[in-house]
């Protein structure tokens, strides 16, 4: 295990923003951290931290893209002679991941995913939903999670359903997409709390604390579950016995570490 170490943090500013801190935000930096994109849960934008900030203490937001009704968005930015704008779009809506490319939306446009008012070019990648999304840096790739499972798409891939995405307005070609997707199960495994007890606790197998005071939660009542001059014995990292002294006659006390709790 990696020893615990101490990181020095320098030059903390505050910078004033349009983020809001109550809902879901995704952040990472550009262009060597002069620019911080922003990824909300409807919105998506740029602060120049560059440029420094403006009169009133405010610095420069470029917005990418926003979303009507989803839940996620993030994008896929791309420099435009001095600016920059979304190269694709992605969002969830209704637990549906949808992709939009860049070159499909019009300025101060939402995306949205409802049919008869949905956004022009819209395509729908995942067959039972999505979560997590996000794009590879260059924006050529899409990633989501459903539960264990990672999706990925190359959005080149999506010019073999062009015509399916056009001739359905109502799941934006998620017949012809879902053919396009891969996936892997994810399996993240960590030793268990009492795995990590037992692992501390080596060399000190048995812990008696006593003369304690303990509260056990046992019934609820506190006059029933308040014990006074008790002891909690531990073997292992793993409490096995809470009670009087006494009711665990089979502690060999001058091995144990003994802890007097003072009442």
């Amino acid at each position: 295990l990696a020893t615990p170490q101490s990181i020095e943090i320098r030059n903390i500013r505050f910078v004033q923003s349009d983020i809001d801190t109550d809902g879901r935000v995704q952040m990472r930096f550009m262009e060597r951290n002069k620019k911080l994109l922003v990824q909300q849960s409807s919105s998506a934008f740029i602060i120049d931290l560059g440029a420094g900030p403006k009169k009133f203490g405010k610095y420069a937001h470029i917005p990418m893209s926003a979303g009507k009704m989803s839940t996620e968005l993030v994008v896929a930015p791309t420099a435009v002679k001095a600016s920059y704008r979304a190269k694709n779009v992605a969002f969830v809506d209704f637990f549906n991941v949808y992709f939009v490319p860049g070159s499909a939306l019009k300025s101060g446009n939402e995306v949205w995913s409802k049919p008869g008012n949905a956004t022009k070019g819209l395509t729908r990648v995942s067959l039972d939903g999505g979560h997590d999304v996000t794009f590879t840096r260059d924006g050529k790739k899409i990633f989501w999670f459903l539960g264990p499972y990672l999706h990925s798409l190359e959005i080149s891939e999506l010019q073999k359903c062009s015509s399916a995405i056009d001739q359905d307005p109502v799941n934006f070609g998620i017949s012809c997409v879902k053919d396009q997707i891969k996936y892997q199960e994810i399996v993240v495994e960590h030793p268990t709390d009492i795995a990590r007890l037992k692992r501390d606790a080596e060399g000190r197998d048995q812990v008696v604390i006593y003369n304690a005071t303990l509260l056990t939660m046992e019934t609820g009542q506190e006059q029933n579950d308040v014990i006074r001059g008790g002891q909690i014995v531990i073997r292992g990292g793993v409490i096995t016995g809470v009670g009087l002294p006494g009711q665990d006659e089979d502690i060999p006390y001058d091995s144990a570490t003994a802890i007097n709790a003072h009442g």
